[in-house]
């Protein structure tokens, strides 16, 4: 990515989150563990601070890799 990702507050508190979103269904998709978790850390070393996971992603798998 090019810039910083502009950050919105997390509905009415003051805390602030990136306004793109790692979202984590696609996570439990991956085959390689390796290969997702290394998704979630290029998208914390690219400045993404929101993720949203649910445990019913896969059973589960979404939420531990996340």
């Amino acid at each position: 990515m090019t810039g910083e990702v502009p950050l919105r507050s997390f509905g009415r508190h003051a805390e602030q989150v990136t306004a793109l979103a790692l979202g984590g269904y696609h996570l439990g998709k991956i085959k390689n563990q390796k290969d997702a978790i290394a998704l979630i850390h290029a998208s914390i070393d690219e400045g993404i601070t929101f993720m949203d996971n649910a445990w019913e992603y896969h059973n589960g798998r979404s939420e531990a890799l996340m």
